[in-house]
């Protein structure tokens, strides 16, 4: 079993729960030394390393090893998964969290991505329109 942080669209249930079977357990957590940043012509973020700013997000517990499939699938080759230690309310976890595959690094923007933004203008539709733009990536 696996504890997964995520920091974008899947730490939204309606996200999350249309990628995995399962139900889990989930808690706030923050990823020290990394900021959010909005993916050039995307909805979505990835992290980046920096010392000055953290990412907030959420860990969900014991994720099984069919799920972590899923997740994987979701993220596609653009994402690494990654073991990294984050803090919740009850203290450090250790986590598996999608990272950017260093040689992707050119669909990153310097503006950070706005939360906010994404629950008003995007979460809605998220999936469906995400995984309408990757059915036509693979035609």
């Amino acid at each position: 079993m696996t504890n997964i942080f995520t920091y974008g669209s899947l730490m939204y249930e309606p996200v999350w729960q249309k990628q995995v079977s399962g139900y889990y357990q989930q808690a706030p957590a923050q990823l020290d030394k990394f900021k959010r940043v909005k993916v050039k012509q995307a909805t979505y973020p990835v992290i980046v390393e920096d010392d000055e700013h953290s990412v907030d997000g959420m860990v969900y517990f014991d994720v099984t090893p069919e799920d972590v499939l899923k997740l994987d699938i979701f993220e596609g080759a653009y994402y690494q998964r990654t073991s990294l230690t984050v803090t919740t309310a009850s203290g450090p976890v250790v986590v598996d969290c999608y990272l950017l595959n260093p040689e992707h690094r050119g669909i990153c923007s310097d503006e950070l991505w706005c939360k906010q933004e994404f629950i008003d203008k995007y979460l809605t539709n998220f999936v469906e329109d995400y995984l309408a733009e990757k059915n036509n990536e693979s035609i």
